[in-house]
């Protein structure tokens, strides 16, 4: 059987009024563009191993987690829990990674008339009368699947795809069309209901689709749906030009009460004179050399401070 995620990781949404928690962990709070973090979502791990779980122990997550969780102090204290959020600074489609499944190939050559109801940006549509009878393979499930969805009306739909991810064995569902969508999975009623066969139920992570965040608003929607935090940084290396770390180093700075949060930035020793002109006025930015020998280097002082 599957193990949902939520066994071993929080997923929170942005919109969310109020903060989830009512005290402060003075963790880490990583932004990321990794998809596997939901539109306007964070996530918060206890472990290093729930971390490998999730994104997996090739990711760059998995390597700064390892960074983070192993750092000790001189008093044996560890970080105890570490949070990433998501920084969509593109548009981006609404999503399905499904969950592992433990149907078998023989078991869905065996439908001859499976359904699910599915949701793309408002729209609801009945996908019925799918025949995996004739499929040879994993991969020839996600192209019926894929059909039955393009055969629909609208862009979403039709230029929507369905792929066998072999590597975390699962369907993964990308729409045709990246605005703001919601993406929700239903069952039918009629013929043999495919969600969990599928692994679309409710252990799949659901994406949706979202335009380009500013830096500003990507901070100011995650400290508001939670403050949970006490250090936070954008990964990977290179994602933000000094512009927009001017631009967190600012919010920072503003945000209210003043100082919550340590800004925690990398930055090159050729760059560290222009990077220390440009941030040395905003309250809050910490700056950290690194190299590519040094490690997460940047992400010390919230390992310090966790």
């Amino acid at each position: 059987m599957a193990i949902a995620f939520t066994k071993y990781v929080d997923i929170s949404s942005f919109v969310a009024a109020g903060n989830v928690v009512q005290t402060r962990d003075y963790i880490s709070r990583i932004f990321t563009t990794n998809a596997l973090i939901p539109t306007n979502s964070f996530s918060e791990f206890t472990t290093l191993s729930s971390v490998g779980d999730y994104f997996g122990t090739s990711s760059e997550e998995y390597a700064r987690a390892k960074f983070y969780f192993e750092f000790v102090s001189k008093t044996f204290f560890s970080p105890r829990k570490i949070s990433f959020a998501s920084y969509v600074n593109a548009n981006v489609a609404p999503k399905i990674f499904g969950s592992r499944f433990s149907t078998t190939l023989a078991q869905f050559q065996a439908i001859t008339n499976g359904s699910l109801r599915l949701t793309l940006g408002g729209v609801s549509n009945n996908l019925t009368g799918i025949d995996l009878s004739v499929v040879a393979s994993l991969a020839d499930v996600a192209t019926l699947l894929q059909d039955a969805i393009n055969a629909e009306t609208g862009t979403q739909w039709t230029a929507a795809t369905v792929v066998y991810d072999a590597s975390r064995g699962a369907f993964n569902l990308v729409g045709g069309d990246a605005v703001v969508a919601d993406v929700i999975v239903a069952s039918v009623g009629t013929g043999t209901d495919l969600k969990n066969v599928i692994g679309w139920g409710d252990q799949a992570i659901f994406s949706n689709g979202s335009l380009a965040m500013t830096v500003t608003d990507t901070l100011q929607a995650s400290a508001e749906a939670s403050n949970n935090f006490g250090a936070f940084l954008f990964m990977p290396y290179g994602i933000l030009d000094l512009d927009q770390i001017t631009e967190a180093a600012t919010w920072n700075a503003s945000y209210v009460p003043n100082v919550s949060f340590m800004y925690l930035v990398p930055v090159l020793r050729d760059d560290a004179s222009d990077y220390a002109a440009a941030l040395g006025g905003y309250a809050g930015t910490v700056l950290r050399e690194y190299s590519s020998t040094s490690g997460f280097v940047e992400m010390l002082p919230g390992a310090i401070q966790a």
